[in-house]
């Protein structure tokens, strides 16, 4: 983090970025208390070594994805989608796009679920935090 944070300051005209985005995948449920505990501390730590204390202090946001999980998100009326042959064919799935981010999601983790993409199978990725940024990144 240090050399990186360096880099930026040489390619940057001597600033150091006012925001930084981490996101962090293959973190199991199990692991999540550690990345807040530990390593998001470590990253805190580095960055306040190397920028120090700023007039603009540098706002530090880490996203984590998980795309394993156990929920399955359905449509309760079916929706027509264009087929290959021109037609429609009958869906429940959930358009890509849909954000589910009330009722059955920790309110304490920012997390909500996220259907990134078309699939013939309901099938819906999860992460916390800044679901407009999640989103952008899906589709490009």
């Amino acid at each position: 983090m240090s050399e990186l944070l360096q880099q930026y300051k040489r390619q940057n005209g001597g600033r150091f970025p006012t925001a930084i985005f981490i996101f962090r995948d293959g973190v199991s449920e199990g692991q999540l208390e550690k990345l807040r505990t530990i390593e998001l501390k470590q990253i805190e730590a580095a960055v306040g070594r190397v920028i120090g204390s700023t007039k603009t202090p540098t706002k530090l946001s880490l996203i984590c994805v998980q795309k394993r999980h156990h929920c399955r998100f359905a449509l309760t009326e079916e929706r027509f989608i264009p087929s290959g042959k021109g037609q429609a064919r009958p869906t429940s799935n959930v358009p890509r796009g849909t954000v589910v981010d009330s009722m059955i999601v920790d309110p304490d983790n920012e997390e909500f679920y996220l259907a990134s993409h078309e699939s013939p199978q309901v099938n819906i990725g999860t992460g916390f935090d800044k679901q407009k940024l999640a989103l952008i990144f899906c589709f490009v």
